[in-house]
């Protein structure tokens, strides 16, 4: 049986909701997720172009993804933030929270014509490696000893759209 998990932009009373998240996966990052949503929810002009999606199951939040634009760059060039999907429901096939997040975001990314989108991850971890090779993603580059000494960074992109 297929379990109904809505996918909806995130507002500003889905904060703690989305903290929890991060918190429950990555404690360390939970300063800097407050930092950015703070100033998201205030819809800074620093972040107008960034999205930020919810998934929800019976009004309770199971996942959170994010898309910012790579300002460093071109316009056409977007990254993946805090992609969190609760512990209890990762890999489930019932009700595929991360594939239907992700498919969010690459909707709206095609929407505005984005040609390239990237996501870090941590080398050690193989589920997100897994799910994203899945989804067409590749490796660009990998920063090595970047979280601790044999932790590598993996800096993974998906073309979106041909030019």
């Amino acid at each position: 049986m297929s379990v109904s998990v809505e996918i909806e932009p995130a507002k500003k009373r889905d904060l703690r909701g989305i903290l929890v998240l991060i918190r429950d996966y990555k404690q360390y990052d939970v300063e800097f997720a407050k930092r950015y949503y703070d100033i998201y929810f205030k819809r800074s002009p620093i972040v107008e172009k960034d999205k930020v999606y919810m998934a929800k199951l019976k009004g309770k939040t199971i996942g959170v993804i994010g898309f910012y634009r790579d300002y460093f760059s071109t316009d056409y060039s977007y990254w993946l933030g805090w992609f969190v999907v609760d512990k209890k429901y990762r890999g489930r096939k019932d009700c595929a929270v991360a594939k239907k997040l992700l498919k969010e975001v690459e909707s709206e990314l095609a929407k505005r014509r984005i040609k390239k989108l990237f996501v870090s991850a941590d080398d050690t971890n193989t589920r997100a490696k897994s799910f994203y090779a899945k989804k067409g993603f590749r490796t660009e580059a990998v920063l090595r000893d970047y979280y601790y000494k044999g932790e590598d960074q993996l800096i993974l992109s998906k073309l979106l759209i041909k030019r």
